[in-house]
């Protein structure tokens, strides 16, 4: 304990600002509340240098307002010498004399601070509805240090025991929305800065009391977040305790700052309240099926996605699964349509059907789930053209009724954008499921391709229909002008290709039209090894022509082609056993020799085996069909998957 001069806290001493500083307490036109007492009414008088308490007719000076609030049980001289103690902290007073505190003095944390260099920086007070101070927080702050909360009452430090109350209620109980943020600073920030009614809990994140939340029932909730993970943390689980009790939860973090606040986003992001108005209204509203969504997408090792086979592949390569996007972009006149559009309807209507040109593409649906063609682009002539020529390639007189094509051509973004759920919701109720959705074509979707949110958006939805409705969905896109640029137009096509599984490239090559990948996340098909297709003027249509790698063998290499097509025949797969059989009749030679060979064959890339089923075939890029193989009738069918 140290000891100033009475004198010299009697002229520093300011009784109005005793009674807000370190009582908590408004003084309003020279009024208060005697807290201590447990007085609620203004019956206090209170100026710089005097107060005085009218119901229990007693009043004074600096010394007899700490004596009676701080220090009522004690009897003089104690009375005294603790007064003069505690005024002169608090005034900043030189000690007349310093003296070494007893070990078992018990010190308040505040007093802790004070001794180690604190400084109380804010005080907030925590106010119920008729203006009284139940609790506040002192912010204590130190030159060197990371800066220090503590929590009081009018009747001492701490709040063990305490009732404790929302910050500011009385400025926004009676408002149909209030904002929930992590702090007093943010809270004062929002009130007094921006104008919104906001408050915040005491003693900081995680330290959310289930008795606030009837405080919010059938308000509008916006709960902003600091940018940490204890803010997070914070943000969610009060958003969890408030659904089904406030109209509605929203849920924000504006800074980008490192354990950045509201306030630092304000004071130095240049967040303006317009901007803080727009990004409540493009915030999605919290609900529990977004929480048990957010819990679905917590990994876990022991709860593997199910593996899904590919739902188009192209010379036996994937293009697209289910919950992806993949692109096929061209320049005009590459055959956008025959070839990335016709063609894999055609495979798809074809399935395992032997003897038909589907032009290396190859997809499998068993299950006989929807497969949805969109037409934005073609006039009905050309649209009907395209479907009839598409089943006729697979070898079908009528399409099957799982095949469905919408001709939207005409029709606004705006308008094709709103049909798109309800052909997705009609097919998955029809048929089960959705097997691929391919779009010709996807700039028709946006008023814009140049627009960065509408494109970014737009990808967004996409990509999201692909997960809910389990689909893989496809889309045709025009590719910039030149030579060799492979970019697709806009900000759409950027998006696009960063977003898509596959990225599918047309470019005319001499007199043939080439497709090869510029992304893959599986095996990529490069441009030497990507089919090549001329149209057939005798049949009116595309075939397929020789990739690029065809080049003339050598004989041990020729001899390799004729044995896999003396083993193969006109069959589209082989299992081991009869492959080991047929090189044995062929070669006359023994079954150890035939195993051998036809591992060579794997290895050298004449035969490739189906991971589904153990089959070998002939792959589209083997040397074998290649080099023996007439383009003119050849059907370019990768027999992966098929028997």
């Amino acid at each position: 304990m140290n000891f100033y001069d009475l004198n010299e806290i009697k002229q520093a001493g300011n009784c109005i600002r005793f009674v807000e500083e370190c009582l908590g307490i408004e003084v309003k036109n020279n009024r208060c509340a005697a807290v201590w007492r447990g007085g609620d009414g203004q019956n206090v008088h209170v100026t710089e240098e005097t107060w005085y308490d009218h119901v229990e007719k007693v009043g004074g000076g600096i010394i007899d307002l700490c004596g009676v609030t701080k220090f009522p049980e004690d009897k003089l001289p104690k009375e005294i010498m603790r007064i003069q103690d505690y005024l002169g902290e608090w005034l900043h007073l030189k000690p007349k004399l310093l003296m070494r505190p007893s070990p078992s003095a018990k010190q308040s944390r505040y007093d802790e601070l004070i001794a180690d260099g604190y400084r109380e920086a804010k005080r907030y007070p925590y106010r119920d509805l008729d203006g009284t101070v139940r609790h506040f927080v002192v912010r204590m702050e130190h030159p060197e240090k990371p800066k220090e909360f503590i929590q009081g009452t009018p009747s001492g430090w701490g709040t063990k025991g305490v009732s404790l109350i929302l910050y500011r209620l009385k400025d926004w109980k009676d408002k149909p929305g209030v904002f929930i943020v992590e702090g007093e600073k943010d809270a004062d920030t929002l009130n007094d800065v921006v104008g919104i009614p906001a408050t915040t809990n005491c003693q900081g994140a995680g330290k959310w009391d289930p008795e606030y939340n009837a405080e919010f029932i059938g308000k509008h909730v916006v709960i902003i977040q600091d940018n940490d993970e204890a803010g997070e943390k914070h943000a969610i689980k009060v958003a969890g305790q408030l659904l089904g009790k406030a109209a509605s939860v929203k849920i924000l973090c504006p800074s980008s700052l490192p354990k950045g606040d509201v306030t630092d986003w304000i004071q130095k992001e240049g967040g303006t309240p317009e901007r803080l108005k727009e990004l409540v209204k493009a915030a999605p509203y919290y609900s529990e099926a977004l929480v048990a969504d957010i819990e679905d997408r917590i990994f876990q090792i022991d709860k593997p996605p199910k593996k899904e086979e590919p739902r188009l592949t192209l010379t036996g390569i994937k293009v697209c699964t289910a919950g992806n996007l993949a692109v096929i972009g061209g320049l005009a006149g590459t055959g956008k349509s025959q070839i990335g559009v016709a063609g894999p309807l055609a495979a798809v209507m074809a399935g395992n059907r032997e003897g038909v040109d589907l032009l290396g593409w190859q997809s499998l649906n068993p299950k006989g789930h929807a497969v949805i063609h969109i037409d934005s682009e073609q006039s009905p002539g050309d649209w009907h053209t395209l479907l009839t020529a598409a089943t006729r390639r697979a070898g079908l007189k009528v399409p099957p009724s799982w095949l469905v094509s919408y001709h939207l051509t005409g029709l606004s973004p705006d308008l094709i954008r709103g049909y798109l759920p309800a052909i997705l919701d009609s097919a998955k109720r029809r048929f089960g499921g959705i097997h691929f959705v391919i779009v010709d074509g996807f700039a028709d979707l946006i008023l814009d391709v140049n627009d960065m949110e509408s494109s970014v958006n737009l990808v967004t939805d996409l990509h999201a229909s692909a997960m809910d409705y389990e689909t893989a969905i496809i889309g045709v896109v025009h590719q910039n002008q030149g030579s060799d640029n492979t970019r697709t137009r806009g900000h759409l096509g950027a998006q696009l290709e960063r977003k898509a599984e596959t990225v599918l490239c047309m470019r005319r090559d001499d007199d043939a039209t080439l497709i090869y990948t510029t992304k893959s996340r599986g095996s990529p098909i490069s441009r030497d090894k990507g089919p090549r297709y001329r149209w057939d003027i005798e049949a009116g249509r595309f075939v397929i022509a020789d990739s690029k790698q065809a080049v003339r063998l050598s004989r041990a290499e020729q001899e390799k082609v004729d044995l896999v097509n003396q083993v193969m025949e006109s069959n589209g797969s082989l299992p081991w056993a009869e492959c080991i059989q047929r090189i044995v009749a062929i070669k006359g030679v023994t079954e150890e020799a035939a195993r051998k060979r036809l591992e060579r064959l794997r290895y050298g890339g004449f035969l490739k085996v189906q991971e589904s089923t153990g089959f070998y075939y002939i792959p589209f890029d083997s040397p074998a069909r290649n080099n023996t193989i007439n383009p003119d009738t050849d059907t370019g069918q990768d027999t992966d998957n098929v028997r």
